[in-house]
């Protein structure tokens, strides 16, 4: 189950010129990957590998936390 709200982008973009910032956005709960964030993640690098003015990307956490992983109550049933 997901803490981040379908409304809330669980991952940010942002362009500074050339560059594509992605930001890991689910700071509460340590930025686990959930099913809605690999699937953001997924379109954000679709988007800096189809888009000739995103030169590179850079990926970021918000919060004091890079990753914890994958949100096993998520994600974790569709992988036993």
């Amino acid at each position: 189950m997901s803490s981040t709200p379908e409304s809330t982008p669980a991952v940010s973009l942002e362009r500074d010129g050339h560059v594509l910032l992605m930001g890991l956005n689910r700071p509460a709960k340590r930025n686990a990957f959930t099913k809605q964030m690999l699937g953001e993640l997924s379109a954000a690098y679709g988007l800096l590998e189809s888009d000739d003015d995103l030169w590179c990307g850079v990926l970021f956490a918000h919060g004091d936390h890079f990753t914890g992983g994958l949100d096993m109550l998520d994600v974790g049933a569709e992988l036993a």
